[in-house]
């Protein structure tokens, strides 16, 4: 198998599982916090925002899964790709 077809085979299963995690997700806000927000295009703005974080999570799953030449190695990159995530994003520490 040529390796255009492998990586396009694996996108495109994780661009799927992304749309519908993404609208499931959304859907649960919808139901459970009922955020009242202007017009329909924030709603699809939300959806985007969350389908796009889904995919780039899913794909940085298969870049580390690629790299590692083992199990041992994929779990230390795993911890040096979630550390810099965790700390830009203020849940460590909190930003002003």
């Amino acid at each position: 198998m040529k390796v255009g077809p492998y990586i396009l085979s694996k996108v495109w299963i994780g661009l799927i599982l992304a749309l519908y995690q993404a609208l499931i997700f959304l859907l649960f806000k919808l139901i459970f916090v009922n955020p009242k927000l202007p017009g329909f295009e924030s709603y699809l703005a939300i959806y985007f925002t969350l389908f796009l974080g889904t995919l780039s999570g899913y794909l940085f799953g298969l870049t580390i899964s690629a790299a590692a030449p083992n199990l041992n190695v994929a779990i230390l990159l795993v911890i040096v790709v979630l550390v810099p995530q965790f700390l830009f994003a203020g849940a460590l520490l909190p930003l002003d």
